[in-house]
Formats: C-alpha cells, structure tokens, sequence
C-alpha cells in the first residue's frame, strides 16, 4: 500500500505559507501602525525665504506639537531641521529653517509633527535653492508688529508677504509681537534674479497666522511699510491711503520716550534723557568691520551722545530690527532674539544727526562654523510634502510612517510549519488506504 506523510507535506505547505506572508506583512508597514491624528497634520504647508544657501518650511496645526523637518539631497533624506526659539515645545504654528546648503540645487523634506511624518499624498516635498547672484544693490527692509484680537503682542506668529512677480517671503513674530523682512533679499519666481517691485506703486499683500482659522490681513504700499501699522488677527487692514516714506528717511515706528518727570512730592530725583545738544555721534566698538566672531548670538555695543535715538538693522539670514535711545553714561548695548547662522552678516546704525539729517554706520562680521551656541535638540527624521520654489499649500497631508514590519505572525507561521515537519519526520506514517 502507498503511504502518505500528511504532516510533512502539510508543514511545508505552512512554512512557505508563512514566508510569503511574512515578507509581506514586513513590507506592508502600515498594517499594524495606528493612524496619526487628524489634529498633528500639517496644513497649509509653504516653502519661503528661499535662498543660495537655505529655505524656511512653514505650516500650522490644530494640536500643539513638536515639529521638524527632515531633508536631504536624495529621496533618503537623512538631516533634521528643528524650529529655532522654540526649544522644541509643542506649539501650533510652525516656522523651520533649513540652512547650510548649496546653491541652486535641489533637496527633498518631509514634515514632521509630534512622533508622524507627513508628505504630500505620498511624495516628498521638493524645492530648489537660488542660484548665487551677489548681494542687491541697496537694502530694504520692511517690519511691524501683529496683535491678537485683544490687543495683545502675538508672540510666534508666521507673517507672510507676497507682491507681483516674486517669490514668497516670511517671518516669525517675536515676543513682542514684532517681525521684520528683507524685500531687497527676495527672489523673484523663477528664482534667477531679486524680485522687481516700485516703492510708491507696488502693494504688498500681508498676512498674519496665529494658528489655523486665526489669521489677520493687510495691504500696504511697499514705501510705506516702515512700519507697516499693527496687524490685528481677525481683521482685515487696508493701508494702501498712506503715503510711502521718503528713501533714507527714518521709519515712524521709532520709539519716542516720553518725558520723565519728577512728582513734585518725591525726594528722590529721576534721571532725565534729553534730546542731544551739539554734535551727534553714534559708534560700534564691538564687533568691529571685518571681525570674527565665535559666538552665534553675539552681542553688539558701542558709545554715542546720550538721549540719540537709535535703529539698529541686523541683516541675515533673517532680518532683525529694533531702536534704542543711548542713556546718560553715553553706551549702548544690544543682543539679537535669536542665534544666527555660520557666515558674514551685515550691521546698519541709523539716527539722526546735529542738522535732522540721517546718519549711518553699516559693518560686517562673520560668525564662525564653530561658533558657540544653544545646543541643537534631533528628531526622528521623516515626513514628505511636494512644493514648487513659490509657496506652495497643502489641503491635508498623509502620514509617512518609519519602515517597521511586524514580526510576531511571520515567527508564529514559521514555528508551527517547522513542527509539522518535525511530526512527520519522526511519528509513525499514518496509512491512508488498506
């Protein structure tokens, strides 16, 4: 009679069975990953600032989270970008940085929020950095403040200029609810040259994100936004009826201080500013012109006659501006909010001299690759949206989970198939027929 080993054709039946289905289920790894929250995805994702040498990633989210980017030359990424200033704490408005790069090349990203990384419906998000054309010809800066709509200074607002013809610019609000862009700096489309816009005819187009569905807007005349008045979320600004201001005039955002007076019935005296007499001057003893720093917030000081009300013009990667007004011991001292990045920076000191003119002192330093600064917090690296080198916005992105299988029914197949074949191996043969 024929005999017949069930078990062990039954056996190698199930461990291949397992096999296939194990490699599948490793490749198919989404299969036991829960799905993101709803409220973690990114929206409206933007690609701004972009640059030779860097490109800011900017979007919002319901929920609180800690997010990051993660980016590279290849579809293998392999850096992470974290937002600066927010010490990686979860927040709902997103502004990252990616610096360091090479001119006129492409990279990929992802978007990471929380512990998922998002894309753009599968693909990674795309952008290419500007080709080096020399620094512009003069510098333009444009600043101002957003409120909340109680009035209040919106720290960590994203502002977002655009204008005819060029290629989307952005900033991050301070503490004090202040922001400050460079239009100078900004590239146009295609990227091959500075965008081209006129001071008395060009309107900007501004808008302001607290968060998702809080948003404030403006439009203004490209002259006439030093400042640009407070921009209050939840409203809509139109201040194209103000006239541009004259170049090389000095913006109406200085700070005037008002004067100090001593009550009448106080022992005590108070020191009083008063605008300056005789000769104005105004120095920067540190750094000096061409010098080097080793530190990525360095502070700057010098001296000038007191009661000089001063603007102060940090241009970088991001542009910062402030004013100050020099005390009585005749000194000045300032610090930028935020570390600056490896490279030559430009410092301007503007304020009026003797006569009412406008006087400036411009000087360049280099902070150091080595320089010493807060250190820098890492991130799971993954996400992926798809953006174009003008801003670009996602309705809703898809979670891009890490490459993980799960094991535990592959393990599970493979053992029962070996023990099937082990049982026919060494178990009498089971006869089948007579």
């Amino acid at each position: 009679m024929k005999q017949h080993k069930l078990p062990t054709i039954a056996g190698l039946i199930l461990l291949i069975f397992g096999i296939v289905a194990g490699v599948f289920l490793t490749q198919k790894n989404t299969i036991f990953r829960l799905a993101a929250s709803p409220q973690e995805a990114p929206q409206d994702v933007r690609i701004t600032n972009i640059s030779p040498g860097s490109f800011t990633v900017s979007w919002l989210t319901d929920k609180p989270t800690v997010g990051f980017v993660s980016w590279g030359k290849s579809s293998s990424l392999g850096n992470v970008a974290n937002q600066k200033g927010a010490a990686q704490q979860p927040i709902t408005v997103h502004h990252v940085t990616v610096e360091n790069l090479t001119p006129n090349t492409t990279y990929f990203f992802k978007v990471g929020s929380g512990k998922n990384v998002f894309d753009n419906n599968g693909e990674l998000y795309k952008t290419q950095t500007a080709r080096d054309i020399g620094a512009p010809i003069a510098s333009d800066v444009i600043f101002g403040t957003v409120k909340t709509s109680a009035e209040t200074p919106a720290s960590g607002a994203v502002v977002y200029i655009a204008f005819p013809g060029a290629s989307g610019v952005s900033a991050l609000t301070d503490s004090q609810g202040s922001w400050s862009v460079s239009l100078s700096t900004t590239r146009n489309i295609s990227l091959s040259s500075y965008a081209s816009y006129n001071k008395q005819t060009t309107i900007l187009d501004i808008s302001a994100f607290l968060g998702a569905g809080q948003a404030g807007l403006a439009r203004i005349l490209a002259g006439s936004a030093k400042p640009v008045p407070p921009i209050t979320i939840g409203k809509s600004h139109d201040f194209t009826d103000i006239k541009p201001v004259d170049s090389g005039g000095v913006p109406t955002s200085d700070i005037i201080l008002p004067e100090v007076q001593t009550p009448p019935s106080s022992g005590f005296s108070t020191e009083q500013i008063t605008t300056p007499a005789g000769k104005v001057t105004v120095t920067l003893t540190s750094p000096k012109d061409k010098e080097s720093v080793n530190k990525l917030r360095p502070q700057f000081s010098g001296t000038g006659t007191p009661g000089t009300v001063v603007s102060i013009l940090l241009e970088s990667t991001t542009s910062y501006s402030t004013t100050l007004t020099i005390g009585k011991a005749g000194t000045w001292t300032w610090t930028p909010p935020e570390d600056l990045t490896a490279g030559v920076h430009t410092l301007t000191l503007s304020w009026k001299d003797e006569t009412g003119g406008t006087k400036k002192l411009v000087s360049s330093f280099t902070v150091l690759a080595q320089a010493v600064g807060a250190p820098a917090a890492t991130a799971t690296p993954t996400a992926s949206p798809k953006p174009s080198p003008t801003p670009v916005s996602t309705p809703a992105a898809s979670p891009s989970l890490p490459v993980s299988g799960n094991l535990t029914v592959t393990l599970f197949l493979f053992i029962m198939g070996v023990a099937f074949v082990l049982i026919g191996l060494f178990l009498p043969k089971a006869k089948l027929f007579d």
